[in-house]
């Protein structure tokens, strides 16, 4: 699919109000299509699964940007993506103000502290974010203090039902 493929489908979700679920799962989608992707979910309030896993972007920061202004969204897959710290710190500025997501999925994205941290202050504020995946994710004992703290403020207060 590509870029270019994600464009086309990116198009079609600016109008579409039916479906709730999107698998773009090992598709070679790069930045720009991701871009194209959040852009669309920025104005679409059907989509409530998102599987973006296995990708090729980096820079994810669109993704944040989507999360501050999407009011659809429940699940997010992020898996399996070199998410840059730039794009980690976007997406715990999103996790601030998003009201809606229930689950992020952010293993094997090899965030580093920079990028862990500001997720945790995303988490210190969100309220409703109630499943977090991280495995892989952090590299060294500082970020784990990090995360440490932040679940501890954060997401022990939302329980742990399972789906």
């Amino acid at each position: 699919m590509g870029n270019e493929g994600a464009k086309y489908i990116s198009e079609g979700l600016k109008t579409n109000t039916s479906l709730v679920q999107l698998n773009l799962r090992t598709n070679c989608i790069g930045d720009a299509g991701i871009r194209f992707i959040c852009t669309a979910l920025g104005v679409n309030k059907t989509v409530s699964h998102l599987s973006l896993a296995h990708n090729e972007a980096k820079k994810f920061k669109c993704v944040g940007e989507m999360l501050k202004v999407n009011k659809g969204l429940w699940h997010l897959n992020l898996e399996d993506n070199k998410v840059e710290d730039k794009a980690a710190k976007a997406i715990g500025e999103g996790l601030k103000v998003n009201k809606t997501l229930l689950g992020l999925d952010l293993g094997y994205t090899y965030i580093m502290s920079e990028g862990i941290k500001a997720i945790s202050e995303g988490l210190e504020v969100n309220i409703a974010l109630r499943k977090l995946y991280l495995w892989w994710v952090v590299g060294n004992f500082a970020q784990k203090n990090v995360l440490n703290e932040a679940f501890a403020i954060s997401l022990t207060e939302c329980g742990s039902e399972e789906e």
